[in-house]
């Protein structure tokens, strides 16, 4: 009867451990292929009639993609500091994880209040819109779980 038991809980584990794995893949899939569409959207109108493309402002769009860039950065480094086991570093990390997540949200906080760019306009506008909306709502989860960390664990 022990022996059903053990061998039922280490089933439902790795059952559990699959499926976890199998959202995660497919969540990164997902990323992967939004990306793909907006830089096939990008090259697709690039080859069209050159007449027909307006000209825009991309300094917006690079600060926070740089910014997502710098974020995504400290996230690597964040993940070998704790595997070295550096944990002072790790704290000082999250910390300007955090500070990095803020700036993101208000730039793009900026981007949707201030950017004359309207969805009508170009079609560089409304993918960038929709690949920011869904990162906004990543970072915004990120940061809350970071803050999270940040408070529950006290690193020596």
């Amino acid at each position: 009867s022990f022996t059903i038991f053990a061998n039922s809980i280490r089933e439902i584990m790795t059952t559990s451990t699959a499926i976890m794995y199998a959202i995660i893949g497919m969540f990164i899939f997902s990323e992967i292929m939004i990306f793909l569409t907006f830089i096939w959207g990008f090259f697709h109108n690039r080859l069209s009639n050159s007449s027909l493309i307006n000209e825009i402002n991309l300094e917006a769009y690079l600060q926070i993609s740089d910014v997502l860039n710098i974020g995504s950065i400290l996230v690597s480094l964040i993940s070998h500091k704790v595997q070295e086991n550096s944990l002072y570093e790790v704290d000082l990390m999250t910390e300007e994880l955090i500070l990095v997540s803020l700036i993101f949200l208000s730039l793009q906080n900026d981007e949707y209040s201030l950017l004359s760019n309207y969805l009508n306009d170009y079609w560089i506008t409304l993918y960038f819109f929709i690949l920011t909306g869904l990162h906004s709502l990543h970072v915004c989860v990120g940061c809350i779980f970071s803050l999270i960390q940040s408070f529950l664990y006290e690193y020596d």
